[in-house]
């Protein structure tokens, strides 16, 4: 079999393991998949897509309830919140401190560069990404996480649910690097997130749909596990 054709059955593989005519059921997905976000909602999952980063997402609702509660669910308050103030706001979310920073440096950037979420989404793919990735804190996973969820633009979000699936199905010579490429390793996501563009249809709600498909049907096998574990 030639590298084509087993990227090509690896793919195949893919759909038929996460269950590819199912649809998406999940607190967070019906937010993050729906059609024709408003402004309040394209900020949530930008602002979603920071606190999670190496968070469940159970506190990052958790965080997002306080951050609503306060009247900082927003990126304009929070450009201009106090950071202590803020800090405080999304710990449950975990690492609380850097993220807030963060959180202020993305929020400057889309109010101070482009004057809000829907005048954010007139500029071209190649150039928000860059622009995404020149902020502090915001790296490959998070840049591709706003801007196919918040911004819906036709880019593939690779994360671990995703490198997980795909070591578990393919070959180990299928990577570049074997270790964790989802997180540490540009080469890895670069090949990754390349591989389901190319089999993909180039649409940004394909690639929505079958990325949170991904991320569920992870969380379920992780489930299964662990409850097997414990018997």
């Amino acid at each position: 079999m030639t590298k084509k054709e087993q990227k090509i059955q690896g793919f195949l593989d893919l759909v038929q393991k996460i269950g590819a005519g199912s649809r998406v059921y999940d607190r967070q997905w019906l937010l993050w998949c729906k059609k024709n976000k408003n402004e309040q909602e394209r900020e949530e999952v930008i602002i979603g897509s920071v606190l999670t980063q190496q968070a469940n997402w159970q506190n990052v609702e958790s965080a997002i309830a306080i951050l609503k509660a306060r009247d900082l669910c927003g990126l304009r308050e929070i450009a201009v919140a106090d950071e202590k103030i803020l800090a405080e706001a999304i710990k449950p979310a975990g690492c609380y401190r850097s993220k807030s920073r963060y959180l202020k440096k993305l929020a400057e950037c889309v109010i101070d560069r482009y004057g809000g979420v829907f005048a954010m989404m007139e500029w071209e793919l190649v150039l928000l990404r860059q622009s995404l990735l020149s902020v502090k804190g915001v790296g490959f996973e998070t840049a591709d996480s706003i801007l196919l969820y918040a911004l819906d633009k036709p880019t593939f979000l690779v994360d671990e649910y995703t490198r997980r699936l795909a070591c578990e199905l393919w070959s180990d010579d299928a990577f570049p690097k074997r270790e964790k490429p989802a997180l540490v390793d540009k080469k890895t996501y670069l090949f990754l997130k390349n591989f389901f563009e190319d089999y993909l249809e180039k649409d940004f709600r394909s690639y929505q749909d079958f990325h949170a498909k991904i991320v569920i049907y992870g969380k379920k096998e992780g489930s299964k596990k662990r409850s097997s574990q414990r018997i």
